[in-house]
């Protein structure tokens, strides 16, 4: 990795925590909004004028839904961001002249979530490559002699 690359990537590392921060920092406040929406809703109850009730039992409805709606795409993107943080990125492998490249995660468990961008893999010259995950994989008969 070039020098550049390295700052590409150290700066895009950074933005990613910052971006994790300020969603988390989002979603507690989502949870406030969520705590306030049930306080509001108590009270409405208390209203007698059937009007002021209706209009303020309407305005936490569209409140409420707004809420949710905050959370679920907050929730989202902070998926998407924490994925990203740990996402495998392969590219630009060739195996020449009877070689073997192997990349990505070889003996993982089910639960492993890492994601992988494999591009560019190549095999020449009678020669064998693989990229990405594999779990308790036996490649010895892919490779007969080797």
């Amino acid at each position: 990795m070039s020098r550049q690359e390295g700052m590409i990537k150290q700066l895009s590392d950074h933005k990613l925590l910052s971006l994790e921060a300020s969603l988390k920092k989002k979603i507690d406040q989502v949870q406030n909004d969520k705590k306030k929406v049930v306080k509001y809703e108590a009270e409405a109850s208390e209203y007698s004028e059937s009007d002021d009730k209706e209009l303020f039992t309407h305005e936490i409805e569209r409140h409420k839904n707004i809420v949710q709606i905050s959370e679920k795409v907050c929730k989202r993107a902070l998926e998407a961001v924490m994925m990203e943080q740990i996402m495998q990125n392969i590219s630009d492998v060739c195996a020449t002249e009877q070689s073997t490249a192997l990349t990505g995660k070889f003996t993982v468990d089910g639960s492993d979530i890492t994601a992988q961008d494999t591009t560019k893999i190549h095999a020449r010259q009678r020669s064998f490559a693989v990229a990405g995950m594999a779990n308790k994989f036996d490649f010895t008969f892919v490779l007969p002699g080797r």
